[in-house]
């Protein structure tokens, strides 16, 4: 009976994120713009040193390869800003920003990493490998994306790390539905939009076998938008591993 729950509740799960994906799809080719982030100015604010968050980075070379030419696609169209390939990943979870002091809630300070690591260390210890499949090329407002599609694995390890660090509050962001994905671009301006949805259809329809990716470690990167794009690993954890 325990068995066939845990398949019910993979094959729910499958069908829920599918659906989500087909929400984001629609909302992105009814829009007539893009929303341009702008990055993060942490060299104003002396106290901000960086920002926390669990990922997966994607250093499988001829998934990367791959990527890379879905990005040389992308590129001609000026309003379309590539992802580097040695920052492509897969985000489980954000955790703050890195402070000198806790001056609000989504705030990190650097006493509070160690607690963060161990509490994290134990959910992955406890976690196997697994493989995700890397599929159809999708969009939201700030970026294109591929699909990640799994057994639940993402989500699971997702919802283990909320609930491990119940003292840490998140930002609107973070309150959002997670939906597993690669970014490979973001977007800084609006020119050839239009041209841009049509060619990222063209893709979307074109039916190519979903690579296969098997996710062996974890990291705790912080991000320092001062230097950007600066990724410094501050963990590393080896799924299964004590």
């Amino acid at each position: 009976m325990g068995q066939e729950k845990q398949i019910h509740n993979i094959t729910k799960n499958r069908i829920a994120v599918k659906e989500l994906f087909e929400v984001a799809w629609l909302d992105f080719m009814r829009r007539k713009g893009v929303k341009i982030e702008e990055k993060i100015k942490l060299y104003n604010r002396v106290d901000k040193e960086g920002y926390l968050i669990f990922l997966i980075m994607i250093k499988d070379h001829s998934i990367v390869q791959e990527i890379m030419r879905v990005q040389e696609r992308l590129a001609k169209f000026p309003c379309a800003n590539i992802v580097l390939a040695d920052r492509l990943h897969i985000t489980i979870r954000e955790v703050g920003y890195l402070s000198r002091r806790k001056e609000t809630q989504n705030n990190i300070t650097w006493d509070l990493v160690p607690d963060i690591i161990s509490r994290a260390s134990r959910i992955f210890t406890d976690t196997e490998s697994f493989t995700v499949g890397i599929g159809r090329i999708n969009s939201f407002p700030n970026a294109i994306f591929l699909e990640v599609e799994d057994n639940g694995e993402l989500f699971g390890l997702h919802k283990r790390l909320r609930k491990a660090l119940p003292t840490i509050t998140f930002s609107k962001k973070e309150k959002c539905i997670f939906l597993p994905h690669i970014s490979v671009t973001t977007f800084k301006s609006n020119r050839k939009f239009h041209e841009l949805k049509e060619a990222i259809a063209d893709m979307k329809r074109m039916k190519k076998s979903m690579r296969k990716l098997k996710v062996e470690i974890v990291e705790l990167v912080k991000i320092d938008d001062r230097r950007w794009p600066s990724f410094q690993v501050v963990e590393q954890f080896r799924l299964g591993e004590v």
